[in-house]
């Protein structure tokens, strides 16, 4: 065959597809050459390819013609095979497409404005709050806004206020009754992105749209019978939303420039979803073969003409009410679409099997521990399947006592039944949005694993879906909190489309984390960005999280063990982990001591390099196998986290040695009192005994001892001389000694 890289397609003649047996051809259309000339077309055909070491099942398209067979795009891409220098592909299509590509562009053009730069304004609806009785109102402090990065945050506040979805409040004229601290993250390109910290303020007080998601089975009804079908993404969904005069009191955001309400409806409120689904529901009312998931609408129809018909109506519609679409985003025409776990095509819908690749394709256990870990898995399931154990026979003695590790063909076949038994329909629940959900992640050395559950009403709990993959290099030496937090991200953007929308249970075996990311906490003042950029992800699911210790968290924990080969996380992974990693919450600015001063006391620092290997490669089991120094360290080792060489314990600085007194110093300013000092120091600070050098600080201040208010003098009064020995005792305190 001919490698032709500028061939869409491989191509045999009608001779060679006799010769290969006739496999059962497939109608389609005529191919065109790039000369313009139509090519007399047979079918495609599903045949095997042998090549390059491997065999894979690959479509050929079968002409009339006996020419060159050619080895087209499609197969070089299978093959995972190398272009040659220079070469860059845009688009993958068929001059037989062309006709259906200008139709597009034509729409496109007729609606130019849905897909122009900025943010539509939907003119059906404005957002209304409605809060619960007893709301209590509550004005957060603006957070501390790092130097180095105010002008940026200055800039984007302007920029969202040119751009009408924040406007200026004027506390003088307007009272504040409630107000939102800000949180700073930097997205991948450099650019700041400015989020409201709603959960801690106006969430757990409004009332909820209970205005439902649409279910499978409205989706299977509505685009049944479709033979394409095309995707329009809304361009930030809810920001197109205006806020209702009366209610924008609710979306106040305290910032270092003062205060700021917004117009728009912001990421992070739990009414948006329903509200912003009923709206769209609405909009789109009685139109047949159109469904329409919160910002993603999917249209189809029986023949082109129908499907361009439709399209052309859904797009005069959203033009109509005002909104936007994100033009890079939208699909046009594909044969197939994936919807909540299932393929939609002409056939209908089919269930994918890539939420079993975590199982099917786990690798096989190279020792001990990975093997128990798969079979602590095995044992979670066996309440599904009757005599399930019984299969592990061969595995669990390879766990016995001084029997050497030997993998052998029966080993490996217990072990393919088992991946078969754990993927068959006894145990696997079909997703239903009637039913609770419960997200199940862990994150080992190796991996991140995953799993998405059913609860029935039996109260049993049966997996939907499996995710794993393997950690990269960089991620491997991140701290435990930092893994098992990436281990959460993982899955939630694995199972995005079942989740998003719809209240879940998050369950996680490391048990600082329900601190950390708890609904009712605020995202953490002082934390790494990586983190803060990670809360903010999960700002805009609406979650209950939950401690599982890790022996009932099995079906996870095997799946992060024995990851999946890939390294490919999605972009909510990536946040916090580019652009420089920088940490933007430290408000240490103030001191003497810069930041890079602190990289290198804290590289120096005897203790802190020590912990700092241990937060890396692993702590000991017992503190008793470590030096005294380091068993405070010890005890909080699921809650320390290092970035850019830089200790942070539940994202406040762990501060060298050396520049304690410094840091001392600068929680002093002002003379706040012991109080005050402390209160400062949990938002920003800490080392092992910091309270008592906080003490002994103020203690040493003379102006803090000198405007201390003296304590009123008790008087004194005698004690009447007993009557008898022993009728009455007198008791002090003494020491502590040493």
């Amino acid at each position: 065959m001919l490698y032709d890289s500028g061939a869409s397609h491989s191509v045999i003649s009608k001779r060679t597809w006799k010769e290969i047996g006739h496999p059962k051809l497939s109608t389609t259309k005529n191919l065109v050459a790039y000369t313009g000339v139509e090519i007399e077309t047979l079918g495609t055909a599903q045949v095997q390819v042998n090549a390059f070491n491997k065999i894979i099942e690959l479509p050929v398209m079968v002409v009339q013609n006996n020419d060159v067979p050619l080895f087209g795009m499609k197969w070089i891409l299978a093959f995972n095979l190398t272009l040659p220098p220079g070469t860059r592909i845009r688009n993958v299509h068929t001059t037989s497409e062309k006709k259906e590509t200008e139709q597009v562009e034509q729409l496109i053009q007729k609606f130019a404005v849905l897909f122009k730069d900025g943010t539509g304004k939907i003119n059906t609806t404005k957002a209304v709050v409605h809060m619960k009785p007893g709301a209590v109102p509550r004005v957060c402090k603006p957070r501390r806004v790092p130097f180095a990065v105010q002008d940026a945050v200055a800039k984007e506040l302007d920029r969202l206020v040119a751009e009408d979805i924040l406007e200026v409040v004027d506390p003088t004229i307007t009272p504040i009754e409630w107000a939102s601290p800000i949180v700073v993250a930097v997205k991948a390109n450099g650019k700041i992105r400015i989020c409201a910290d709603f959960k801690i303020t106006i969430n757990p007080f409004i009332h909820s749209d209970p205005h439902p998601l649409p279910t499978f089975e409205d989706l299977v009804t509505k685009l049944t019978g479709g033979q394409q079908f095309s995707v329009i993404d809304l361009k930030d969904a809810y920001l197109q939303m205006e806020v209702e005069e009366q209610s924008r009191k609710y979306f106040v955001i305290a910032t270092h420039k003062g205060y700021f309400r917004y117009k728009r409806l912001p990421f992070g409120v739990t009414f948006a979803p329903g509200l912003f689904q009923r709206t769209m529901d609405n909009l789109l009312m009685g139109l047949e073969g159109v469904a329409c998931l919160l910002d993603d609408i999917i249209i189809t129809g029986r023949t082109r003409d129908e499907h361009m018909s439709r399209l052309e109506t859904v797009l005069e519609r959203l033009s109509t009410a005002g909104l936007r679409v994100q033009k890079a985003k939208c699909k046009w025409f594909q044969n197939e679409v994936t919807y909540i776990g299932h393929k939609l095509n002409k056939d209908g819908m089919q269930p994918t099997t890539s939420h079993l690749e975590a199982i099917v394709k786990m690798p096989e256990p190279s020792s001990v521990k990975e093997l128990r870990a798969f079979l602590g898995s095995i044992n979670y399931y066996s309440r599904f399947i009757p005599n399930l154990q019984s299969e592990c026979t061969p595995l669990y003695d390879l766990l016995k006592k001084r029997t050497t590790w030997r993998w052998t063909e029966i080993e490996s076949s217990a072990i393919k039944k088992l991946k078969s038994l754990l993927t068959s329909t006894t145990i696997l629940a079909h997703y239903d949005p009637k039913l609770p959900i419960i997200v199940s992640s862990d994150a080992s050395d190796k991996g991140l694993g995953a799993v998405i559950f059913h609860r029935l009403p039996d109260n049993s709990e049966r997996p939907i879906a499996f995710a794993s993959r393997t950690l990269k290099n960089a991620e491997q030496h991140y701290s435990a909190i930092d893994k098992e937090t990436l281990g959460i991200i993982f899955a939630l953007t694995k199972f995005r489309q079942f989740l998003y929308g719809r209240q879940f249970v998050l369950r996680t075996d490391h048990k600082p984390l329900i601190y950390l990311l708890s609904q009712n906490k605020e995202v953490p003042k002082l934390a790494a960005n990586r983190l803060t950029r990670w809360a903010l992800t999960l700002s805009s699911f609406d979650y209950t999280i939950e401690h599982q210790p890790g022996v009932n968290n099995s079906p996870a924990d095997a799946l992060s063990r024995l990851p999946l080969p890939t390294t490919e996380r999605a972009l909510e992974e990536e946040d916090g982990n580019t652009f420089g990693k920088r940490i933007l919450q430290i408000q240490m600015e103030d001191m003497v001591l810069n930041k890079r001063f602190l990289q290198k006391e804290t590289k120096s620092d005897r203790t802190l390099a020590r912990v700092i290997e241990h937060v890396q490669r692993g702590w000991p089991e017992n503190k008793t196998q470590l030096d005294k120094e380091l068993h405070t360290f010890f005890e909080k080792r699921t809650e320390l986290s290092y970035e850019e060489n830089l200790l942070l314990w539940f994202g406040r600085l762990i501060v060298p040695e050396k520049m304690r007194k410094a840091a001392l110093r600068v929680l002093h300013e002002g003379h706040p009192g012991i109080t005050g000092m402390r209160a400062a120091a949990k938002s920003h600070v800490w080392w092992p005994n910091i309270d008592r050098e906080i003490e002994h600080h103020v203690s040493s201040c003379t102006s803090c001892q000198e405007s201390h208010p003296k304590e009123q003098e008790v008087p004194l009064f005698s004690w009447s001389v007993p009557s008898e020995r022993w009728s009455r005792l007198h008791l002090d305190f003494c020491g502590p000694f040493e």
